[in-house]
């Protein structure tokens, strides 16, 4: 973990190494697991712009329905497969999701075997992913999230965000 502003990584050759749980699922192929990004917030927002978001993301919402309803689901899959995000150096992030057909929401770095980026949480009782990189953290990270129902997951949505220098 960090220490001070520069960060370490500690190697015990010799005794019990500690691995990232995999991630040991089964794509789910019949369809009923779905997730998509629903919005995003940056930094830290009062109640009303959280109010005026969420209205745009019902909106929104509204929308993608009545596109699926006209056949037109390739393109509106295609859509919601990749998310790209900008940030400044430091700036908080905020992704919110939405998934059908199961309970657990996981994610990872840009392969399974990799974890979701240092500082960030994932709490899957609300959907909702938090990161707030540390200062360094710059360059473009891929992050990846699914819906599971305990033995398969969805398709996963991938999400690209990209740390640009803090401008001042």
């Amino acid at each position: 973990t960090g220490i001070g502003s520069r960060f370490f990584e500690i190697q015990n050759l010799g005794g019990v190494v500690a691995e990232m749980e995999p991630l040991l699922y089964l794509e789910d192929t019949s369809g009923s697991l779905r997730i998509a990004v629903s919005g995003w917030e940056k930094g830290y927002q009062g109640r009303q712009e959280r109010q005026e978001i969420q209205i745009n993301q019902e909106k929104q919402e509204n929308q993608i329905n009545q596109e699926i309803q006209k056949n037109q689901i390739n393109q509106i899959n295609q859509e919601l497969q990749e998310k790209q995000i900008e940030l400044e150096e430091v700036e908080r992030i905020e992704i919110h999701f939405k998934a059908e057909g199961g309970s657990n929401l996981i994610g990872w770095g840009r392969d399974e075997s990799r974890p979701l980026p240092e500082g960030s949480f994932l709490d899957k009782e609300n959907r909702i992913f938090f990161w707030q990189p540390l200062p360094g953290f710059l360059g473009r990270y891929e992050l990846n999230f699914a819906v599971t129902d305990g033995l398969s997951r969805s398709a996963p949505v991938k999400v690209v965000v990209k740390i640009i220098p803090k401008r001042y």
